[in-house]
């Protein structure tokens, strides 16, 4: 194809090399036969997946235990294959944290880890870190630390990760006006809510949500319906979402995931999104619906447009 145009030659990149590290001496690999104090290491898995459907290569999974020495031998192992480290886990900063003691040790030029860690205004994965382990070869490879919770997991991916592989892989990550709908982690489409609920004060809330139908009691015209799991409000050509789980979006609820096609965003300053309110989308690939397009400049809502980054409190 390329040769049919009279292309010799075309720029390319190799595809960004991701090292998936879990931290906890209580995690087991899946069916493991547990004992008490152990789960399954479900992370591992889920980040593994999502490393490769935003199209990077996942060269490595493994685990570390509680101690600071073994999950920096860990991250030098890992970042000898790696252009980028994804760990869960382990983001509280609890004194006897393995990764705060790492933070805590790497403070010079020659330190082999650097760590920082920060808080950031958004519901679930409110805590995150991030920093550079020092490889054999002398490079800095960057690191991203997610909470341990899987839904933090989720959704720190999609809002911190994506952009961030997206930028490693040479795309143009700077918001272009009327384009933001194409990054990694910003919203697609908007969609209105089939059902109310409360939000966190102070925190932008991320939610999974799933494609459902209208409310009863919303009449709904000959043209709308039912397009593989997503009812469209005619008057506005919106789509109707309602969270997976009936609990919302903590970040324990794992049941939320498999029936999780996107996530609705509420903005900080938001107290309760009611029925019928506009909400912007970020699309969890691949149970998207295909026939729902993307839609950069739909009706927002003031009371659910998220303006701006969420920031660190």
């Amino acid at each position: 194809a390329l040769a049919s145009v009279g292309l010799g030659s075309v720029p390319v990149a190799a595809r960004v090399r991701v090292a998936v590290v879990s931290t906890g001496a209580e995690l087991r690999d899946p069916g493991q036969a547990l004992v008490p104090g152990t789960i399954p290491d479900s992370n591992g898995l889920l980040l593994a997946g999502l490393v490769s459907e935003h199209g990077a290569d996942c060269a490595s999974v493994t685990r570390s235990g509680d101690s600071a020495k073994e999950l920096g031998e860990v991250l030098r192992r890992a970042a000898a294959g790696a252009d980028l480290i994804v760990t869960s886990g382990g983001v509280s900063a609890g004194a006897f944290d393995p990764l705060t003691m790492l933070a805590q040790a790497g403070r010079g030029e020659d330190a082999p880890v650097r760590l920082d860690f920060v808080k950031v205004a958004m519901q679930p994965g409110k805590p995150q870190g991030h920093g550079w382990v020092r490889a054999d070869d002398g490079r800095r490879v960057p690191i991203i630390c997610l909470p341990g919770n899987p839904v933090s997991v989720l959704v720190s991916f999609t809002t911190i990760v994506a952009p961030a592989l997206a930028r490693l892989a040479g795309f143009d990550t700077d918001p272009v006006e009327g384009e933001d709908g194409a990054l990694p982690g910003c919203p697609r489409l908007t969609a209105r809510a089939a059902v109310a609920w409360r939000t966190p004060p102070g925190r932008r809330q991320h939610v999974p949500v799933r494609f459902t139908g209208p409310p009863s009691w919303f009449a709904v015209g000959d043209d709308a319906g039912d397009h593989s799991g997503g009812h469209v409000d005619d008057r506005a050509g919106l789509p109707w979402v309602t969270p997976s789980h009936r609990l919302g979006s903590g970040s324990h609820l794992v049941a939320s995931l498999p029936a999780a096609q996107a996530l609705a965003v509420v903005a900080a300053e938001v107290e309760a999104v009611d029925v019928g309110d506009a909400l912007p989308l970020i699309p969890l690939s691949p149970s998207f619906p295909r026939h729902l397009q993307v839609r950069t400049g739909a009706p927002h809502s003031s009371r659910t447009d998220p303006s701006g980054p969420a920031v660190k409190v």
